[in-house]
């Protein structure tokens, strides 16, 4: 297995858990929303879709693509992720 292919697989990965950490938040707030307890904000669930949406566009660039712009797409990822991560969990 190439570099190139491992960092494109990485960057599959880290979409689908950032799709499913999405799919997360939104259930938590469908929940607490109906039982009239706080639950995820605003910010916080369209931050995440967005960069759902961002990480998925990235990782269909870095699978399309085998040059340079696909990898510096399946690079960019975890750079996504890294931004969630600060912006949404850092406490």
């Amino acid at each position: 297995m190439s570099a190139p292919s491992v960092v494109r697989t990485l960057a599959e990965v880290l979409t689908a858990g950032l799709v499913v950490l999405e799919l997360g938040l939104l259930l938590a707030w469908w929940l607490a929303s109906s039982m009239g307890a706080p639950g995820p904000g605003a910010f916080a669930l369209v931050g995440h879709g967005v960069a759902a949406v961002l990480a998925l566009w990235l990782a269909r660039t870095a699978g399309r693509r085998q040059d340079r712009s696909g990898m510096l797409a399946a690079a960019a990822v975890p750079l996504v992720m890294a931004l969630v991560g600060l912006l949404f969990w850092w406490t």
